[in-house]
């Protein structure tokens, strides 16, 4: 069974926690900060590609964007439909990804409620 991850991957690299004035945003949120320092090491010692994550990630956004302008912009209802298919599929790979590192955080002592924002 997969684990319910919602924002999880806003910790990762790439995601919108390290994208929005990372630096004082962290500094003024010590718990998310020390998620971020805890998970760089694991993905460190993990070896794991963070390159191909984040085009990953990166497509897996473009497909749901693509998805609901074509749905709401275009009236194009099969086509969104295409690309939000492809979208959830994409997110359920980038999701196995990361689920190790939501479980490794969670055995550090990590809330799991955090983790989720």
């Amino acid at each position: 069974m997969t684990t319910q991850l919602n924002n999880f991957s806003a910790f990762m690299p790439g995601g919108h926690l390290r994208q929005t004035e990372p630096i004082n945003w962290l500094q003024s949120h010590p718990e998310y900060a020390r998620v971020v320092e805890d998970l760089d090491k694991l993905i460190a010692e993990a070896d794991f590609d963070t390159g191909y994550y984040q085009r990953l990630a990166d497509l897996t956004v473009r497909c749901q964007v693509k998805g609901g302008d074509a749905m709401f912009k275009e009236s194009d209802i099969a086509k969104g439909k295409h690309y939000l298919r492809r979208g959830e599929k994409l997110g359920k790979v980038r999701n196995k990804l990361i689920e190790p590192f939501f479980h490794q955080l969670v055995e550090l002592g990590y809330d799991p409620k955090l983790l989720r924002l």
